[in-house]
């Protein structure tokens, strides 16, 4: 299990790849402003992913794993319905 305890709005390349097959990542996703939520990604084969939704969280941002844009679209998503099943949130990291 990888853990990361600060906040990003995508998960970082460096952390998928060390990721081995049955393997899990678990980091904050979140937004520009508000709360965020704990991601679970499990790696499911080479370039398989499995992403769901763990808990709200706020956490510190993570230097270089920030992307303005993306944490725009997170603080929308983040108000979205179906946010406790993981509807909303883990189908952009199911495969990479």
């Amino acid at each position: 299990m990888i853990y990361v305890n600060a906040g990003a709005t995508d998960p970082l390349d460096a952390w998928l790849d060390v990721v081995k097959p049955g393997g899990r990542l678990l980091f904050p996703l979140t937004p520009t402003l508000g709360l965020g939520g704990m991601l679970l990604v499990t790696r499911r084969g080479t370039n398989d992913f499995a992403a769901e939704f763990v808990a709200f969280a706020m956490f510190i941002p993570c230097l270089g794993a920030r992307d303005e844009e993306t944490g725009r679209k997170l603080s929308a998503a983040f108000c979205a319905p179906g946010l406790e099943s993981g509807e909303v949130l883990a189908a952009p990291y199911t495969s990479r």
